[in-house]
């Protein structure tokens, strides 16, 4: 296994649709993935189970979500409100705590370890100790970070015209980041979406730009332009070495490199619109692409060249409907926008039996709208549900190096170990698995091609 660098893990192994393993790679509204979570499916009987994990902020909040050591952890894309993470023993959402003064405004997770930005001040925290960043940032303030191949994409606000983003080489164990380069970003609107492209990082905003950031050259490329159309992305996966974003209004996939839209398109359920919808959030479940769905709280799942079947709805209330969001008449007489109490899918992320999905309005700017529904329609808003399906496991595989990874199915359990030792489990009825019988395919599938190297492979059936 390779230091963790920022890029996508990869496909372990898959049987056809059955069973597999992966570590998946998904950048979902400003929050990105833990890499080194590995997942592992065998496919049942196919129930869908949905458990309310409660709220780790309030009615009105949207939020990511994110593992970090076995914990499932929300981050609030408003400003002022710090992590928080849900409690597995009492079932309560708790801060997180953090080395640096004041709040932070972003952090990724690089190797179980959770790099801090922070606005003001000393910027940078890796773990409890604090990094040196550039001089340069004096004065203005960090807002987002991505890590790739040990380098620091550092997004910061120029104050005037212009933002830039600093590409500085830093890595774990390294107490400053060093040889800068500072590049003008002209930041037009708020990137939603980044995430490692064939060289360097891409970036969407939310007026339809999409811009490619190549590493050798520190240059931009356009790849659109914002054209005052409403077009924007706001999500990105990797699935089978192909990269799509998450765009509005089509509610569809589109393909990184083309930008072309997936076909056949993802459906929609009869009584909607096929316009106006957003995939806001994106990951990999049992196999297939799982898409978070504005404006009615959906879940789609399946493959590219296959059609999309409508997974589960995360909110009651109210009734699908064409030519409306959901409770405009409400949000209007609260005296907000039409779309206030829109439902939106705001994260996804693989944790234990199944992916957990943040259920929360439009913006909080809006609450006051959540008062004109009752108790029942407006308990989902600021929700984390678990889904499961019959069979999914995942946990995060720590360190570098050599090791050796199994995958266990028995009559009674599933199984995934590191080096000997179980890091998780789950049981299982063998009763109502799929057949496991196929050919095998090692490093590579639904998660991408492997980053690293597969030195062996032991299959006993």
């Amino acid at each position: 296994m390779p230091a963790d660098n920022g890029y996508f893990g990869g496909t372990i192994f898959h049987v056809g649709e059955t069973v597999g393993a992966g570590f998946a790679y998904a950048n979902n509204t400003t929050r990105t993935s833990n890499p080194r979570v590995v997942t592992f499916h065998v496919k049942g009987a196919d129930g869908v189970t949905v458990t309310d994990l409660g709220k780790p902020y309030g009615d009105e909040t949207a939020f990511g979500l994110v593992v970090i050591n076995g914990e499932l952890v929300a981050d609030a894309y408003s400003p002022g409100a710090v992590p928080r993470r849900y409690d597995n023993a009492s079932g309560k959402w708790r801060d997180v705590a953090h080395p640096g003064s004041g709040v932070p405004v972003d952090f990724i997770v690089i190797d179980g370890k959770m790099l801090w930005l922070y606005p003001a001040g000393t910027n940078l925290f890796y773990d409890r100790s604090a990094i040196t960043g550039d001089p340069r940032w004096a004065g203005k303030q960090p807002y987002q970070v991505t890590y790739l191949h040990e380098k620091l994409y550092v997004h910061v606000d120029g104050g005037g015209a212009s933002d830039y983003t600093y590409v500085c080489e830093w890595a774990p164990g390294r107490d400053a980041v060093s040889n800068c380069v500072e590049i003008p970003f002209n930041r037009e609107a708020w990137p939603y979406t980044r995430f490692p492209a064939s060289s360097g990082i891409g970036i969407a905003d939310s007026s339809g730009n999409v811009k490619h950031l190549y590493d050798g050259t520190h240059q931009f490329d356009v790849l659109r332009a914002a054209d005052h159309e409403s077009w924007q992305v706001y999500s990105s996966l990797l699935y089978d070495d192909t990269l799509w974003m998450g765009h509005f209004p089509s509610g569809n996939l589109i393909e990184w490199s083309r930008l072309a839209p997936m076909s056949p398109a993802i459906g929609k359920q009869p009584a909607s619109d096929a316009y106006g919808r957003e995939a806001q959030s994106l990951g990999i479940h049992m196999g297939e692409i799982v898409v978070g769905m504005w404006p009615f709280g959906e879940i789609w799942s399946g493959k590219p060249g296959d059609e999309f079947a409508l997974l589960t709805r995360v909110f009651p209330y109210p009734a699908v409907a064409s030519g409306t969001e959901p409770f405009t008449a409400e949000a209007l007489a609260a005296g907000q926008p039409y779309n206030a109490l829109g439902q939106r899918i705001f994260g996804i992320a693989n944790w234990r039996e199944g992916i957990a999905v943040a259920a929360t309005m439009k913006h909080p700017n809006h609450a006051v709208a959540l008062n004109q529904l009752s108790e029942a329609e407006r308990a989902p808003y600021g929700s984390v549900f678990l889904i499961q399906q019959d069979y999914e496991l995942s946990c995060e595989i720590r360190g570098s190096g050599q090791m050796e990874l199994a995958f266990v199915v028995t009559t009674t359990e599933m199984q995934i170990k590191k080096d000997g030792a179980v890091l998780c489990s789950q049981p299982i009825a063998s009763s109502s698995l799929a057949s496991l019988g196929g050919p095998i395919t090692i490093g590579a599938g639904p998660w991408g091609g492997i980053n690293g190297t597969i030195s062996g492979v032991t299959i006993e059936r």
